[in-house]
This record gives structure tokens, C-alpha cells and sequence, in this order.
């Protein structure tokens, strides 16, 4: 298995994330919040006679923060969703384009954006130019199916609040350009693919070429020219946006070819207004449709870390084991699997050595193999 690096930012409370109200822009907050402790759950499930210990926590969070894919639904109504995005679509090989010397634009993130432009000072970029010159020094040329990376250097400041303001957009022009060549999608380290509203949309050619990008990439400097590519959105159901794994495979041009299966369920939203209770229910509620010259939707998620298709980390049963951000990230990428036919067995009906010993047998499992579970 060839070396990995982890290209996704860490969702954390205090990261960037952008919030657009009524034309003002700003930072939105993050929370993770312990909605089951330890104590809790020792008392309510053995009234503390048993240490039986448990922990949950609840996440709010934008749908646009941190590592994460735009769906085409966050700029239009009939676009697809998060939990629509195909499996394999922001799986490729990917090309890193170097334009790390481009100046970020200079604007105040909290200023108002009117016709004049009063919150921005400068903008570089990028260009169809630009875009052919990082191609040459990289050796590289974009071919159809590519996931194009653009390096701006940003990722260096995440996650202190003036990352928010290291934004090189790219051109309109040069997003046509880019996509007129078949590429898969296009991935920055900067928090967004445009600066503002009245500097040409870029976001808008997004929505016209029903065309996807990643933002907040990072580690950018651990990849060559030419490397496979893996990202899998969170199916988020409704969602305008999904956070991402991004895993680059520095040895490999290509990611292994065959046929993909998602086993993975999607995090339903069960209710859609911002009334809620403290049951382990998920959500995925409408945050705001901004600006005349621009519709956009971000949606604002609530569930639990424990909700639909997840991994525990153990600190879930040790207050002292690791979280799920320490865990190591070959832990179960990329590892050999195999199922453990244990469909017959009833229901509550419990699963003992002998059985796994039997199904193993069955199934030849070998030592490092992620063992899956099958009950029916």
C-alpha cells in the first residue's frame, strides 16, 4: 500500500468558515459538544451500580465547513445534493498546480461588499496564463477526468482567522478554460473559489456548468505534480455541501481501478426547523438564500457523532483513549476486508467466539484485514 497523505482540514470549533448574510460577510462558529457524558451514561443506563461508560458528542456545523465539496444544489435550487454526489466522482488522478506566487487578495472580511467594492483592495487571479505557466514548471499536462489542485499557500495560515482573507480566486475565464477540458473537478487551499459577488461569479460558472470544487485542502507541499486522488463527500441528506477525507497518494499517479461500492448509509435529516430538543436526532436546516445578483444556499448541520455510517474512537468508552482526529489514517484505509456471514443469526441473539471462528474459517480472513460484519 503506497504512503498516504491526509489533504483534509481538522474540523474544530474557532476553524474558519464563511458565512454570507444580506451581502455582509463573516465567520460562523463551530461547535462539538458533549451531549452524553461518562457519568451520564453510567447512570442511566446501570443507575451507576456498573461503570458502564459512554460518551456522545453532538456537532454543529456549516455544510461549507472545513475540508469540504460544493454540491451544485449550494448555488441552485434544482441542483443535486450532497448525498447525490456519485461515488467515484472526486476519485482521480489530480494534477498540483504551483501559485503560491500570487499576492491573496487584500479586503476586509467583515466590510460590506457595495458596487464599488469598498472591502476589497487588491486581487491577483488566476489565470488561463497562470494556469499554463504552473503546467510547464510542473511538467504536467491536464488531461480529461483530472482533478486540478491549485497551490496557493493559504493552507499555512489555517486555522487562525486570517486565513479567511488568503483567498486567490480563479478567473471566470479560466474555469470555462478548465472545464471546456473534461476535468474531474478542481480542488484550492484557500476558503473560496471567488472573492465576491460583483468579481465575476465564479461560483456562478459552477452552477451554468454543473461542475464541482473542493476548498480548504491543505499539506499541499507533500504531493508531487501528478498523484491519485480519493475524496468521499459525507451523505448528508439535503445538504448544499459535505465535508471531506482527502486522501493523496503520492506514489501512485492513479487510484487502483475496479468497481466501487458505497457501504455507507446517509445522515437523514429528521427534522428541518431549528427547534430542537436534545434527543439524537439529525438536521440539515435551510441557514440563508443571499444577495440579488447571487443565489446561494449554505445549510447548517446538527447530529450526532455517532450518527448513521461511523467509527468509534476510543475515547467513546475511555476518557483517556484517543479521538477520532488522533486516530492514525491507514488505520482502515486501504486495507483488505472481508465479510462475516452471520445472517443466521436471530435477532438479539448474541454472536459468540465460535461463530466468528466458523465464519472467519469460511471466509479466509487473514491478520489485518478489516472485518465486516454481516447480519442482514
Amino acid at each position: 500500500m503506497s504512503v498516504m497523505v491526509d489533504l483534509s482540514q481538522k474540523i474544530s470549533p474557532g476553524m474558519p468558515v464563511f458565512y454570507e448574510m444580506t451581502g455582509r460577510w463573516g465567520l460562523s462558529r463551530t461547535i462539538i459538544s458533549t451531549w452524553e457524558d461518562y457519568h451520564e451514561t453510567a447512570m442511566l443506563r446501570t443507575r451507576g451500580k456498573i461503570k458502564e461508560l459512554f460518551r456522545h458528542c453532538m456537532v454543529v456545523m456549516s455544510d461549507n465547513g472545513a475540508t469540504h465539496v460544493d454540491s451544485t444544489s449550494h448555488i441552485d435550487p434544482f441542483g443535486e445534493t450532497a448525498d447525490q454526489i456519485a461515488i467515484d466522482q472526486l476519485f482521480g488522478s489530480a494534477v498540483l498546480l504551483d501559485v503560491t506566487h500570487l499576492k491573496p487578495c487584500a479586503y476586509d472580511a467583515f466590510r460590506h461588499f457595495g458596487p464599488e467594492h469598498s472591502g476589497i483592495l487588491s486581487v491577483e487571479e488566476i489565470t488561463v496564463p497562470e494556469i499554463e505557466k504552473a503546467c510547464a514548471k510542473a511538467g504536467v499536462t491536464i488531461q480529461q477526468g483530472d482533478v486540478v489542485v491549485f497551490h496557493t499557500g493559504a493552507w499555512r495560515n489555517w486555522p487562525k482567522p486570517e486565513f479567511a482573507g488568503q483567498i486567490v480566486p480563479v478567473s471566470v475565464p479560466a474555469l470555462h478554460w478548465l472545464i471546456d477540458r473534461g476535468i474531474r473537478a478542481i480542488g484550492l487551499d484557500d476558503i473560496s473559489l471567488d472573492v465576491a459577488p460583483e468579481m465575476g461569479e465564479p461560483h456562478m460558472v459552477m452552477r451554468e456548468r454543473k461542475f464541482w470544487h473542493i476548498e480548504n485542502l491543505t499539506r499541499l507541499d507533500q504531493v508531487p505534480s501528478r498523484f491519485a486522488f480519493i475524496a468521499f463527500p459525507v451523505k448528508f441528506q439535503g445538504a448544499s455541501a459535505s465535508p471531506l477525507r482527502v486522501v493523496a497518494l503520492p506514489g501512485q499517479e492513479r487510484p487502483p481501478a475496479g468497481k466501487f461500492v458505497d457501504l455507507s448509509h446517509p445522515v437523514v435529516a429528521e427534522f428541518t426547523r431549528a427547534s430542537y430538543s436534545k434527543s439524537k436526532r439529525s438536521a440539515v436546516l435551510r441557514w440563508h438564500n443571499i444577495m440579488e445578483t447571487r443565489i446561494q444556499e449554505t445549510k447548517l448541520l446538527l447530529f450526532s457523532d455517532h450518527a448513521s455510517t461511523h467509527i468509534d474512537a476510543p475515547n467513546h468508552f475511555n476518557p483517556k483513549g484517543k479521538t477520532i482526529d488522533q486516530m492514525p489514517l491507514e488505520l482502515v484505509t486501504g486495507r483488505p476486508a472481508c465479510w462475516l456471514d452471520l445472517s443466521h443469526k436471530k435477532h438479539r441473539e448474541s454472536i459468540g467466539p465460535d461463530d466468528l471462528a466458523r465464519a472467519a474459517e469460511k471466509a479466509g480472513m487473514q491478520r489485518g484485514d478489516v472485518v465486516l460484519l454481516y447480519t442482514g
